[in-house]
């Protein structure tokens, strides 16, 4: 046929898509690599938050119990914390996620949008992170850690009350 019509070319079409499937395949591929490492990147973001804020989280389930809350209390309380900063940032990365997902789909790809499970259980995991860092923190005595705070190098400065010095001549 080449030989017949040289003017004109062969393109095999099964070629063409198979190509384009494989060209699609690894921008897939990218595309759920890198939205997987920004989970994993969120999910270690997330742990070392927690960790920081248990000290935090021991001086305020101290105070509480000091002022007469028992341990169920604290614990409702910090599960009420964590589900609330969950839902929130879960409803937050949810909502960003699905308008950039309606605008690429719309205006660069054209086609149908898709809505994506793990995205919808991002809050179930901060909540999870968080009751998790806070096992045992109503467990240290409260009278142990307040005078651990008023002997603390910081907070022992603040009940030193100050030696007037004699003024020199």
């Amino acid at each position: 046929m080449v030989r017949a019509f040289p003017n004109v070319s062969a393109i095999d079409p099964a070629l063409i898509i198979q190509t384009l499937d494989n060209l699609f395949a690894k921008a897939s591929f990218v595309v759920e690599f890198m939205a997987m490492f920004t989970v994993g990147t969120g999910v270690i973001v997330l742990a070392v938050a927690v960790l920081t804020g248990r000290h935090q989280r021991i001086r305020e389930s101290v105070l509480l119990r000091t002022l007469g809350a028992t341990k169920a209390q604290v614990g409702r309380i910090m599960l009420a914390e964590y589900a609330a900063l969950g839902a929130l940032g879960a409803a937050t990365g949810t909502l960003l996620a699905l308008v950039a997902n309606l605008l690429l789909t719309d205006f660069v790809f054209h086609g149908p949008s898709a809505v994506s499970v793990p995205v919808l259980l991002g809050g179930r995991l901060a909540v999870t992170a968080g009751l998790l860092a806070s096992r045992g923190i109503s467990d240290y005595p409260p009278l142990a850690v307040l005078r651990q705070e008023i002997w603390s190098g910081a907070s022992r400065r603040a009940f030193i009350p100050c030696q007037a010095q004699a003024p020199r001549l």
